[in-house]
C-alpha cells in the first residue's frame, strides 16, 4: 500500500524531534521519504532528514510511505509532526 500525508510546518523541528522521527521510522519495514518538489529523501536516514527540514522550514512536507505496514508507519510519523510543540497542520 502507499499512502502520501501532507503536512503544513508552522514552526521549524527541533534536533531531538527529528530524532524521535527517524528512530520511529526506522522501526517499519515500509519504505518512507520525504519529498519536496524533485527532492526524496529517505526519513530514515539521519543526516538526510536533519537537512530536509532544515532546508524546508516553512514549506509543506510530504510524508510517502511505501510497504505492508504503511497504514500504522504514516499515522505514527504524521502524528509525530503534528505535536503540539512543532505546531503543525496535516491535510491527507
Amino acid at each position: 500500500m502507499e499512502i502520501l500525508v501532507q503536512v503544513y510546518p508552522v514552526k521549524e523541528m527541533r534536533m531531538e524531534q527529528v530524532l524521535d522521527f527517524v528512530t520511529a521510522a526506522g522501526r517499519y519495514s515500509s519504505d518512507i521519504f520525504l519529498c519536496n518538489g524533485e527532492s526524496k529523501i529517505n526519513g530514515k536516514g539521519l543526516l538526510g532528514t536533519v537537512v530536509y527540514f532544515m532546508l524546508n522550514k516553512t514549506q509543506k512536507v510530504s510524508l510517502y510511505v511505501r510497504g505492508i505496514d504503511s497504514s500504522v508507519a504514516a499515522h505514527e510519523l504524521s502524528q509525530l509532526l503534528l505535536k503540539e510543540d512543532n505546531k503543525m497542520k496535516i491535510k491527507y
